[in-house]
């Protein structure tokens, strides 16, 4: 994994998850940032695929 993945998941106490982890994925939603996934790993989670070079700013995609 990425230093700065592991620097930022550790700093923020986010848990990380390998893909293949996930059970009952489904498509949701595609949109100009990327797929939107529901899917299981223990609780029901939705998962975001981003675009590799959009040009959007990031925080268009989420809520603080």
């Amino acid at each position: 994994m990425d230093s700065f993945i592991k620097t930022t998941t550790r700093k923020h106490g986010i848990q990380f998850y390998n893909y293949n982890e996930f059970i009952n994925v489904e498509k949701m939603d595609d949109d100009g940032y990327g797929t939107t996934q529901k899917a299981n790993c223990g609780l029901k989670v939705a998962l975001k695929s981003l675009n590799v070079g959009h040009e959007e700013p990031l925080s268009g995609i989420y809520k603080r």
